[in-house]
């Protein structure tokens, strides 16, 4: 599935907070390639559900979810978990409890990244940035899905789950080298009622590369209030760079 990864700012600076959280091998995705996938009958494509690509639930949610992927430093599933109002924004590791935290100020976006650990925090100013226009977190980006996801001829539609109790459309995808041979196939898991992809594991060559897997989700019930951190227990480190 083609992603169009934005920037949290710079969302790398967001990832980089987050060092892999291991709770053993068990984590890591174990679901087994077909033998028969490279040969998958088509013709369910013809039967794809119409996706509500719906972003409404971006302004005010919750979401917890396990993201693995090496290539980014994630050798293990990582869990992590995102609040956001229109006002303020937090993405939080579970594990150790370090976190970065945006709110809108005067002039611009605050940004405090915290390391519980060392009891630090770091401060940033993103001058003339809103938090509802400009943050686009994490989750946000993972789970994009292009409203033409579905109408590819490597797309196919192979039926319904549930994941994080919420009902999602399941499809196969393929891609292929230039000598046409099946390079990569991925699971996609697509919520129903607002069209992001809430699961997703990618194979290359029969191993799993990347996925992650939405485990708690909720919209509307987040407070500023909620997720506004107390920094009186840490200790200022400095602006950063």
């Amino acid at each position: 599935m083609k992603k169009y990864i934005a920037l949290l700012l710079c969302v790398l600076s967001v990832l980089s907070l987050f060092s892999a959280c291991t709770n053993g091998e068990d984590d890591v995705p174990t679901r087994v390639l077909p033998d028969n996938v490279v040969n998958l009958d088509d013709s369910g494509n013809n039967n794809n559900p119409d996706l509500n690509i719906n972003n409404a639930w971006s302004d005010n949610y919750y979401a917890m979810f396990t993201y693995y992927c090496p290539s980014q430093g994630y050798s293990n599933a990582t869990v992590i978990s995102e609040r956001k109002t229109q006002n303020s924004f937090i993405i939080t590791n579970p594990m150790d409890n370090s976190f970065k935290y945006y709110v809108n100020s005067e002039t611009g976006i605050d940004e405090y990244a915290v390391n519980p650990a060392k009891q630090l925090f770091s401060y940033n100013h993103f001058q003339g940035k809103v938090v509802n226009r400009d943050i686009n977190s994490m989750f946000m980006n993972i789970s994009f899905v292009s409203e033409n996801f579905t109408k590819g001829e490597d797309v196919v539609y192979t039926g319904t789950e549930s994941v994080a109790d919420r009902n999602c459309w399941m499809y196969l995808q393929r891609t292929y080298n230039a000598e046409g041979q099946v390079e990569k196939v991925a699971y996609i898991w697509i919520d129903a009622v607002y069209g992001f992809c809430s699961k997703c594991i990618t194979y290359s060559a029969g191993n799993v590369v990347c996925s992650w897997e939405l485990q708690e989700f909720s919209v509307g019930t987040v407070k500023d209030a909620d997720i506004t951190p107390d920094l009186s227990q840490y200790s200022f480190a400095g602006e950063q760079e």
